[in-house]
């Protein structure tokens, strides 16, 4: 929702936390710990020299701040984009906490591919997750089709970067992720098993089809020979992200096979390595997951339950937001009261 505040100097864009990874922050001199941001430059996602000084970044903590209520302010920077305001709540590079704010139940949201930011957070302000809080989850993205395959690297340090997180988590005792297209890039690279998720979404979700497999776990003599042999080693990834989950806690593989954007997807996989689905066009094989996977993975056929009244050549790729997905989301959380652990010291 779209909250009008103080016409003529700022708009609320989020009204919660948001979690800000590669942004180029400043401090502002308010009595609480405020910062300002731009999200866009002329017209670009990112600015190249900020996407370089993220990934030449030996700490990557200090490119991860929660804040809180998100304002978009209506004066311009220098470059002529939009600057935003907020309140600071976390910084892991200092684990220095500023505020107060409570999600009972956090669903860390992570967009995707060509996302502009500001719409991301308007959608996640607009929609209701029965059961969650849901916290956006902001990275560089350049945005654009011609700028994929940088996007793609942009969301290996991005998940790097997420990692600073882990402290901060700890303080909720049930919290769920939810990453969507090219974002579930940024949550293979986030995979840590000191995280505890109750649930993990992957919708729509550009990795690939068999990242929960044997053949993609270490468990087959071929992946161990290629580890051997010093290729890239991204074996252990589905492992990883299952790892993250709690006792009884699943992955959801939300998919659909007329999702036009995974084709492309695919296909520039195929001319690279000849193979390759996407497992946000076939699901997870159930029958061919790793034993550490098996019984913790489930798929949501979207184009069975909900996408088949879509004419057939929509791309049908931002499914994330409809009512079916929130619901189903939904169904997953908890209805009972949850009491948070803040485990640590606020700053002064």
């Amino acid at each position: 929702m779209h909250i009008a505040v103080a016409a003529g100097e700022q708009d609320l864009v989020y009204n919660g936390s948001v979690l800000l990874i590669g942004m180029n922050t400043t401090d502002v001199g308010d009595s609480t710990k405020t910062v300002e941001f731009e999200f866009e430059f002329d017209g670009k996602r990112t600015t190249d020299d900020l996407v370089v000084n993220f990934k030449l970044s030996s700490t990557k903590e200090d490119h991860v701040v929660l804040v809180k209520d998100v304002y978009k302010l209506a004066k311009k920077s220098e470059r002529g984009g939009p600057i935003f305001k907020a309140e600071v709540v976390y910084e892991p590079i200092r684990a220095s906490m500023y505020g107060k704010v409570l999600d009972p139940q956090p669903l860390l949201w992570i967009h995707g591919f060509n996302i502009p930011p500001e719409d991301h957070l308007y959608k996640c302000n607009s929609s209701t997750v029965p059961n969650f809080d849901v916290i956006p989850v902001i990275w560089p993205t350049a945005g654009g089709v011609t700028k994929y395959v940088l996007d793609r690297d942009n969301s290996e340090i991005a998940g790097l970067a997420l990692k600073s997180m882990l402290e901060y988590s700890k303080r909720f005792p049930r919290k769920s992720l939810l990453a969507h297209s090219m974002g579930n890039r940024v949550l293979r690279y986030a995979a840590d098993s000191k995280f505890e998720f109750d649930n993990i979404f992957m919708v729509a979700a550009d990795v690939d089809a068999d990242i929960f497999n044997q053949e993609c776990t270490g468990e087959r003599w071929w992946t161990k020979l290629s580890q051997k042999l010093g290729r890239e080693d991204r074996s252990e990834d589905g492992r990883n992200i299952i790892n993250m989950l709690k006792d009884g806690g699943k992955v959801h593989v939300l998919h659909n096979h007329l999702d036009k954007a995974l084709w492309i997807s695919w296909l520039q996989k195929w001319f690279k390595s000849g193979t390759k689905k996407r497992l946000g066009s076939n699901g997870a094989d159930l029958n061919a997951l790793c034993k550490d996977s098996k019984g913790k993975v489930t798929n949501l056929d979207c184009q069975k339950e909900w996408l088949n009244k879509e004419p057939l050549l929509s791309v049908q790729h931002t499914y994330q937001w409809d009512a079916e997905a929130l619901a189903y989301y939904g169904s997953q959380g908890s209805e009972d009261d949850v009491t948070c652990q803040l485990g640590l010291e606020e700053s002064d």
